[in-house]
């Protein structure tokens, strides 16, 4: 087994009824770096939107 990661798999097409995201590399960035925000908040991850990587948070 190799190292353990945290894997973020899209779905097929959009959602809305105007696909927004789907018009612009700006809003699709956008709405790619929210939905990771989210993501890691629910997993107890950061979320590095420069980088785009997910880290552990360190213990306190």
């Amino acid at each position: 087994m190799g190292p353990r990661e945290c894997v973020l798999v899209d779905g097929f097409g959009d959602i809305h009824a105007i696909p927004l995201r789907s018009l612009s590399d700006w809003t699709n960035r956008l709405g790619l770096d929210d939905s990771c925000a989210r993501l890691a908040r629910n997993a107890k991850l950061d979320w590095d939107k420069t980088s785009r990587l997910f880290t552990r948070r360190k213990e306190q």
